[in-house]
């Protein structure tokens, strides 16, 4: 559909995915999720695919969100590249009713997201140390 910047994750079950593209100066990312055959913005989330990860059940997903974005920024390029940090708010996202909340917050640049099969945590790397974390959600 010419949709710049576009990515997508398939959902564990596979029939569900999200994606996230930018407008044409590469910027203002948008976030979607495809379900039974039609998309819908996931309204107020501002991030791109590779800031968030499906939980098992195929339904939330998590998704570290940057605070802003650089206006020079040119995405998804320039984040891959690592030519800017966020301070990110890490979301858990119900892709069937729209509900979200923030579950971390101020975390840094979140990068390479996972959630946990049992979903009782998020593992990810804070691309300014790259160390790899494990944070606890129960």
């Amino acid at each position: 559909d010419g949709l710049p910047g576009l990515e997508a994750i398939f959902s564990p079950r596979g029939d569900e995915f999200i994606y996230s593209y930018v407008d044409q100066n590469g910027r203002n990312p948008v976030l979607v999720v495809y379900r039974k055959g039609a998309s819908k913005n996931i309204d107020n989330i501002s991030t791109l695919i590779g800031k968030c990860a499906w939980a098992n059940d195929s339904i939330n997903i998590y998704c570290a969100v940057p605070k802003s974005w650089p206006d020079s920024a040119v995405l998804p390029d320039d984040d891959y590249k690592s030519a800017f940090s966020t301070n990110d708010n890490i979301w858990k996202i119900n892709t069937e009713t729209g509900a979200k909340s923030v579950v971390f917050e101020n975390m840094g640049d979140v990068s390479n997201i996972g959630v946990s099969h049992d979903e009782n945590s998020l593992i990810f790397i804070l691309e300014n140390s790259g160390f790899l974390y494990r944070l606890n959600l129960k």
